[in-house]
């Protein structure tokens, strides 16, 4: 840090800032938006896995969106595009769900809850999911001698700040309008932080472009089906595995905020140990920590099948 020249800095800074912030809200508006409509819907415990299932979708889509813009949009043309994205989201704000979007008679809610997240919620909520790959590659085209994954434990720490911050922090201080007002705030100076970094991205030389997605090492080659398959399904199980225990935790227990959060912040410490570092992985530990978690879990299935 001691030899960057301080008009390097800021920039830097405004990099890691843009991937803090659009984390933090990330996670910030799941148990906000949760919250408010939780109770139109009696409380059911179903409401919070709906929720889940659709920020997972949504965050996959944002993901999704970066990468074909990464891939097939110039510099310049990413920043337009994404400008134009940026306005959309800021159009449908708030996020919280208006009084109006308030179901009567519903037996289902699946339809309804899908329908208001998906017009108040998707748009902000995949702009901000697509910030993550998109400032990285930014990152690496305007720093292309430094690597961009730092960033990714930056995003991790703000999504875990977000989650321990609602309900000690936020919750207990905050209503939820105000909550909602303050978001919507720090949305516009998040984004405009990030279209910052794609305006400084976009005028950097097109000789020093690095693809973010791309590994430091040019030797390695391409993955084949099995090694694909295999990330595709074990991604697919930890979502799995997320969802179900966040389910029997609503139906056995309770269906409040707090508790939607503990298998969230669990999940996203495994990603944030997982990805910190490769030394931090290794097979056998975590392979007994599995299995010693799984083993009272059968137990009292087992107990309960009986």
């Amino acid at each position: 840090m001691s030899s960057q020249r301080p008009d390097e800095l800021a920039p830097r800074l405004l990099f890691v800032l843009s991937i803090l912030g659009s984390a933090f809200l990330i996670f910030l508006v799941q148990p906000m938006v949760g919250k408010r409509i939780l109770p139109w819907f009696g409380g059911a415990p179903n409401v919070w896995t709906l929720c889940l299932a659709f920020y997972q979708t949504t965050l996959f889509l944002g993901y999704a969106y970066a990468h074909l813009l990464i891939r097939f949009a110039s510099p310049k043309g990413q920043f337009v595009f994404h400008c134009l994205m940026v306005a959309a989201a800021v159009i449908v704000l708030p996020v919280l769900p208006g009084t109006a979007w308030r179901p009567v008679g519903v037996e289902s809610p699946g339809v309804d809850i899908f329908a208001m997240l998906t017009a108040n919620v998707a748009l902000p909520f995949m702009v901000l999911a697509s910030t993550g790959p998109l400032v990285q590659a930014w990152f690496a085209r305007r720093y292309p001698d430094r690597s961009p994954y730092s960033l990714y434990a930056v995003s991790n720490a703000g999504s875990f700040a977000a989650l321990l911050a609602y309900p000690f922090i936020i919750e207990p201080r905050l209503t939820l309008s105000e909550t909602g007002d303050l978001w919507s705030i720090a949305f516009g100076l998040t984004a405009f932080g990030v279209l910052s970094c794609g305006a400084i991205a976009s005028r950097s030389s097109g000789t020093a472009q690095v693809d973010a997605h791309q590994g430091d090492g040019g030797g390695v080659s391409d993955p084949g089906a099995f090694h694909v398959t295999m990330w595709f399904l074990l991604s697919g199980c930890a979502v799995i595995l997320l969802m179900s225990v966040t389910n029997s935790v609503c139906l056995d227990i309770a269906s409040v905020p707090f508790l939607w959060i503990l298998p969230l912040a669990t999940y996203l410490l495994t990603f944030i140990l997982s990805f910190s570092s490769e030394r931090v992985y290794r097979f056998l530990p975590y392979a007994i920590i599995t299995g010693a978690g799984f083993a009272p879990t059968l137990g009292v299935s087992l107990v309960n099948g009986l």
